[in-house]
């Protein structure tokens, strides 16, 4: 982070949980471990995460218990034309 003056990360997995892609039993609360844990190690560096707009996916993600742990949620949403 200190080398490349990164003000902070943005977290994109797809997807955890969801079988259709290898996710595991416990992928939705190890997201909000991962993510207060990163937390306290970045202190006040920036974290973004990005959020499926898909229910399917959505619902393997704990948004309520990240939302501390996360400054900003972007949502995957494409107009294809």
């Amino acid at each position: 982070m200190n080398t490349y003056n990164f003000d902070g990360v943005d977290l994109d997995w797809e997807y955890p949980q969801a079988d259709d892609r290898g996710g595991q039993e416990g992928d939705k609360v190890n997201y909000v471990t991962f993510a207060k844990e990163l937390r306290s190690a970045l202190g006040n560096r920036g974290i973004s995460l990005t959020l499926p707009t898909s229910f399917w996916y959505l619902q393997h993600i704990d948004v309520k218990g990240l939302q501390d742990s996360v400054d900003w949620f972007n949502f995957m949403a494409y107009d294809c034309e």
